[in-house]
């Protein structure tokens, strides 16, 4: 009788319980209930919501609200950070990971409100190296021992810089935080330059994505305004 039950309740039948919740609809779904004036919340409290609370969706089973809380937390503009605990004595959330690849969050750790993870991850940074000052004429300053990166006499000026590169999916914050301060911010140093950033996502399966993904990674990319997206 269980078996039957369930069956008619997964995925493929009425679709009552969830085997799989995105980022985009977790962030949705909890955001809809988070306390205003709560910066943080225990895994454990949010699972006796979703278990207590008939009009948030049926989970599987506790690995279904982890791995949301990891896609959540793991993603570029994460909406949550994790921490193993907030320390009342200094002020500060234990382990915090924000924007950075989670694997498995502990059942006893917090989830923390973006703001409040960015603020702690932003101070916690070390202080970006200065920067040489420009000469009196407002001209990049010419490193000793090269020559000056300005054209030479005569020499047609480039428009345009494009640039192509594949992330490595266990690292994509830190290669995007790289390729920020390496790439975009040096672009952006000459006054009136215009920079647009374009993320392109391919994923392909030998055996083919089951519908319950599919169904998942369009609603994300559609609530996350993917110029264009499709499965084939």
């Amino acid at each position: 009788m269980a078996v039957a039950v369930y069956d008619r309740l997964k995925p493929g039948g009425e679709g009552i319980i969830k085997e799989k919740l995105g980022a985009e609809n977790f962030r949705v779904v909890l955001q809809s209930i988070w306390p205003d004036d709560r910066s943080w919340l225990s895994v454990a409290e949010i699972a006796d919501w979703f278990a207590t609370f008939v009009y948030l969706p049926k989970l599987r089973d506790g690995v279904v609200l982890e791995q949301a809380i990891a896609d959540s937390v793991s993603r570029m503009g994460a909406a949550f950070g994790f921490a193993d605990r907030w320390d009342e004595e200094k002020k500060r959330f234990i382990n915090l990971v924000f924007e950075r690849t989670l694997t498995v969050p502990a059942r006893d750790g917090v989830l923390v409100r973006a703001e409040e993870a960015r603020q702690q991850n932003d101070a916690e940074l070390p202080s970006p190296s200065s920067l040489p000052a420009p000469n009196s004429d407002g001209k990049p300053p010419t490193i000793s021992g090269t020559e000056s990166a300005q054209p030479s006499s005569g020499r047609t000026r480039p428009t345009r810089f494009y640039g192509s590169v594949t992330l490595d999916t266990l690292r994509t914050v830190k290669n995007v935080e790289t390729i920020l301060t390496s790439v975009v911010a040096e672009l952006q140093r000459a006054p009136g330059v215009r920079v647009t950033l374009t993320l392109d996502v391919e994923a392909e399966s030998d055996d083919g994505f089951d519908a319950e993904d599919v169904s998942v990674v369009r609603d994300n990319a559609t609530q996350l305004k993917f110029r264009s997206s499709g499965f084939e």
